[in-house]
């Protein structure tokens, strides 16, 4: 049955919903070759979507974060005016890169915009100054041939390809409706010591639109580099977003990823961020969660090469009636790899936190050594934290650990603290700082590190 058909099927039983009509709109835009096959995943993914529909909290996936507006708010994809009505100025000055030479967390960052999910025209500008080893690309901004080809190779071989859950219903939804997709490589050998900063915008132009980055990856054999993706909001206006980035480590290469949440708190987003690993590739995931009122981190690490690492970290930092879920499944497929799980989070208000983290250790898998933690401090009677660490093993030599430790402030460490003369307010925000620095030791660039450290303690006014 056609698309149209099942769509014409559905308005006979139900009101169509936005994203019926959006993905319309979209199947007639597949007019060269790379469109043409990226249509092809989205109607694919469509298909998929449409039979599953939006998961409900009868999917043990989704139990405790409640997503049924996608469906019965008045939703909208955001429309591309919105790159010509905001200011380059304004987005580099509240940038985390000084490219004006204004002191900031990541000096010298190569510098990137997407604006309610549409890559900026400054990649064509970026492209003449990027540093020998990178490579990047817009399906939108593609102009030349070499461009072209590039997207289409990196498209063929690895679009799609991150996926690791056969059920995957907000994923298929981004990509049965996304339009536009940045394109990454970092070359053989490559030793990128710029970050890669890419900041994705929600204008709020217009309310209850819906933006989807798409973020392609590939870090080649004993190549090196950063990547840090950003989602912030350039007005209060209710919005939702919609991430997918896909991420490939090859082999003895080494990624660093950071996200970093910090939209308007009426804002929605969910977010899927896949590494495939080769032999002996190493990918740090650092998720940071500061904004949004309902947010969802996934993060899918395979490791598919013998001797890698993956080491994942997270904070979330909530009040008033913040939700954030942290959902994480981490894939040993081969023996002889490690891993390291660090999720830690501080709820004030009537915040609400979800940690949801999956191991996996295939039958083949021996030698695997791997740990995982969640940490919470509750500094509200009203917040609440549902913690979930669970173990999937199918061998026998392997050394897994996990647990989840949920509690208040020390009122010891309180006491010592004030009556060296601290007050309370300070006292709870050192202890918060010494809580986070766990995980925060893990950020390798000094100035992003001291920015989060910060943020932490501002968020909560302390």
């Amino acid at each position: 049955m056609s698309t149209e058909a099942r769509v014409a099927e559905k308005s006979s039983e139900q009101e169509v919903r936005w994203y019926d009509t959006e993905f319309e709109v979209l199947s007639g835009k597949a007019e060269d070759r790379v469109e043409k096959l990226l249509h092809a995943h989205r109607a694919e993914s469509y298909r998929r979507f449409i039979e599953g529909g939006i998961p409900t909290s009868k999917n043990e996936e989704w139990k405790y974060t409640d997503i049924r507006e996608l469906e019965t708010r008045s939703l909208r994809l955001a429309a591309e005016n919105g790159l010509s009505q905001v200011d380059e100025d304004t987005l580099v000055t509240t940038s985390l890169s000084a490219r004006r030479g204004e002191s900031a967390p990541l000096d010298g960052a190569i510098l990137l915009h997407t604006i309610d999910g549409y890559l900026s025209d400054g990649l064509t500008k970026i492209q003449e100054e990027l540093p020998e080893g990178i490579e990047l690309a817009s399906l939108r901004l593609s102009q030349d041939g070499l461009q072209r080809a590039f997207v289409e190779e990196l498209v063929g071989e690895y679009f799609g390809k991150g996926k690791t859950e056969e059920n995957d219903p907000i994923v298929d939804l981004q990509t049965a409706l996304f339009s536009d997709v940045l394109c990454l490589r970092v070359k053989k050998g490559a030793q990128i010591d710029q970050p890669i900063l890419l900041e994705h915008v929600s204008t709020g132009l217009e309310e209850d639109t819906v933006t989807l980055p798409r973020v392609l990856c590939v870090v080649e054999e004993g190549a090196s580099c950063t990547v840090i993706e950003r989602f912030r909001s350039l007005s209060s206006a209710p919005g939702c977003t919609l991430s997918v980035t896909e991420c490939f480590v090859k082999d003895d290469g080494n990624l660093n990823h950071y996200q970093l949440g910090e939209e308007g708190e009426e804002h929605l987003r969910i977010s899927r961020i896949s590494a495939h690993q080769g032999k002996r590739a190493q990918a740090k995931m650092h998720s940071y969660s500061f904004g949004g009122r309902l947010v969802r981190n996934e993060v899918q690490p395979t490791l598919a090469g013998e001797e890698g690492f993956a080491g994942m970290y997270g904070i979330s930092v909530l009040h008033n009636q913040q939700h954030v879920d942290n959902h994480t499944v981490l894939d040993h497929a081969v023996p002889h790899c490690e891993s390291d799980e660090r999720y830690k989070g501080i709820y004030d208000g009537n915040s609400r936190g979800v940690f949801c983290g999956t191991i996996i250790v295939r039958p083949d898998a021996q030698k695997t050594n791997a740990i995982q933690n969640n940490a919470a401090i509750l500094l509200s009677d009203r917040a609440s934290i549902r913690t979930k660490p669970q173990l999937k093993i199918w061998a026998d030599d392997v050394k897994c650990t996990h647990g989840a430790t949920v509690g208040q402030l020390d009122e010891n460490q309180l006491f010592y603290l004030r009556s060296r003369g601290i007050g309370r307010r300070a006292a709870q925000g050192l202890l918060l700082r010494a809580f986070a620095g766990e995980v925060t030791q893990e950020v390798g660039i000094p100035g992003l590190r001291t920015y989060l450290e910060e943020r932490i303690v501002e968020k909560l006014s302390l």
